[in-house]
């Protein structure tokens, strides 16, 4: 499973406190005031914990006065569940993505292709990534041309262990954070120049 630089894929159920929460909004949205009554956590906790599970996407949040409410969000479950299905799937019944010298040389080959790309799973962060990218691309007239690459054996290729990350014309020009529009744009640049 990927780590906490990665928009949370996997890593956000390694934590009792967070299991727990979850657990908790099981039962339908709940406030965060509802929350910390019923666990043992101070309020900075509670805000780190689910600060994770926001942007894991397995919770949604939204504001009501000074309180934030909390649910199960049916999209981030979807995610979750796919992503364990692949980390769980043997090799043999995979349809790509495994790590076999053939898809390795076919990931190396990919590499090479000039062009803009986002890797990461699909989480939230990849997906602004990408849309911050589209943008400053538009924006140096380039239009819109970003291949998004989800399959592991690919972004293995490119040595990435924390994403969303940025390639262009096969160079890592980021990894592990999303940027926004103009730090795109000026990363686009600079590879170009």
């Amino acid at each position: 499973m990927n780590g906490p630089n990665t928009g949370g894929q996997g890593w956000f159920v390694c934590d009792p406190n967070r299991l727990a929460i979850l657990e908790l909004l099981r039962s339908g949205e709940k406030c965060a005031c509802v929350l910390l009554e019923q666990l043992e956590l101070k309020q900075s906790g509670l805000s780190y914990h689910m600060k994770i599970l926001c942007e894991s996407g397995i919770v949604a949040s939204r504001q009501e006065g000074k309180w934030t409410h909390y649910r199960l969000s049916g999209e981030g479950r979807d995610r979750a569940m796919e992503l364990l299905k692949q980390l769980t799937m043997p090799n043999a019944e995979q349809q790509g993505g495994s790590c076999t010298p053939e898809s390795m040389a076919e990931a190396e080959t990919s590499k090479a292709a000039a062009g803009v790309k986002v890797l990461g799973s699909g989480c939230a962060k990849c997906g602004a990534l990408e849309a911050a990218v589209r943008s400053a691309l538009e924006e140096l007239g380039m239009g819109p041309a970003v291949d998004h690459v989800t399959d592991f054996s690919q972004i293995a290729a490119y040595g990435v262990m924390s994403t969303p990350a940025l390639v262009v014309d096969g160079k890592v020009v980021s990894y592990g954070k999303v940027l926004n529009k103009d730090e795109a744009k000026a990363v686009i640049q600079k590879v170009g120049t």
